[in-house]
């Protein structure tokens, strides 16, 4: 049961969200390349726990090969990669102008988060195919396109430069794409109050990618969709902690070692084996598209490739087992 108390104004806030037009931002798998104007010095420094927005500008060239150019505000995000010691450049978040005033295929855009280059752009393209497989097993998934983008300090203190990135898919819109609604963050959760399917699919997913940082019960990395009947639907999105990402900065701070199989050991969720046979099967069903995935890519290093190839090789091995089933999913559940 949802553990606040529904008033009727907040009822109507979790009815499907009204129609919104969208432009096609998503809808295709070209490379965008973007230039981004605006004091970086600046904006570099503000990484306190209350970030503020800085005046910006975006450029591309559209369609037509026309350059659009108009004026946006950038904000840092994040927890972990906000850290200047961590992160060179964090994760941020992109506000577009007014409604109407923005070309494609950034009609329809209010608000994206985007994944900067942070240390290695490898790790980069390595979380990105993670939204991309969890987007072959549901539509209620974030989608992510991938982003090359210049940037341009106007105040002269840092020069030039280029890196890929990906932008993701705001909440509303991959709402909205299902017919529904953002849940309100305040509105606390357990396992059961969620689609008992879409959380072990989620969690299967998870551990299919050594992926622990996520959590229902304080809603870590996980978004929570509903479209009025039916229970809640969760969402998982942020992925660089997981072994397949690999990322250099969280080696240092796992307490329960680094590798892959290391942080496949997650918190067991409570599901009979049928349950995780149905979410398993859904895996396996894309299997050869994520290998394809894989080797298709232009992005990922011959070292990128070899690494998440052998670990899914052996993760499909060890779920064909049905005692390795009980005793991984099942056997330790609370």
């Amino acid at each position: 049961m949802l553990r606040l108390l529904l008033t009727p104004l907040l009822l109507l806030c979790l009815l499907p969200a009204p129609a919104q037009t969208y432009g096609s931002l998503f809808a295709s798998e070209e490379v965008l390349q973007l230039t981004l104007t605006a004091n970086l010095t600046t904006f570099l420094k503000d990484r306190g726990n209350n970030p503020q927005y800085h005046d910006a500008a975006l450029s591309y060239k559209d369609a037509s090969g026309a350059e659009q150019r108009f004026a946006v505000r950038i904000r840092v995000r994040g927890h972990y990669r906000r850290d200047p010691f961590i992160c060179d450049f964090p994760p941020f978040r992109i506000n577009f102008p007014g409604k109407g005033k923005t070309p494609a295929p950034f009609e329809g855009q209010d608000k994206l988060k985007v994944v900067a280059h942070c240390q290695d752009e490898q790790y980069i393209f390595r979380e990105y195919y993670l939204y991309k497989i969890y987007n072959l097993l549901t539509d209620k998934s974030f989608r992510v396109r991938l982003v090359q983008i210049r940037y341009v300090d106007s105040s002269g203190g840092r020069p030039e430069e280029t890196h890929y990135g990906f932008i993701i898919e705001s909440e509303e819109e991959m709402a909205a794409r299902n017919g529904a609604s953002p849940l309100p963050e305040d509105i606390s959760l357990k396992p059961a109050d969620v689609d008992r399917e879409a959380l072990t699919l989620a969690y299967v997913f998870n551990f299919m990618i050594a992926n622990r940082d996520f959590d229902i019960n304080v809603r870590q990395n996980l978004k929570v969709i509903t479209n009025g009947s039916g229970l809640p639907v969760p969402v998982p999105y942020d992925f660089d902690w997981s072994g397949m990402v690999d990322a250099s900065y969280t080696k240092t701070t796992l307490s329960k070692g680094s590798t892959y199989e290391d942080r496949q050991k997650l918190k067991a969720l409570c599901r009979e084996l049928p349950e995780y046979e149905a979410a398993l099967d859904r895996l396996r069903a894309v299997r050869e598209q994520i290998v394809q995935i894989y080797e298709a890519s232009p992005y990922l290093s011959a070292e990128s490739k070899a690494e998440a190839l052998k670990n899914y090789k052996g993760f499909f091995a060890r779920i064909n087992k049905a005692k390795y089933i009980r005793e991984t999913f099942i056997s330790d559940c609370e």
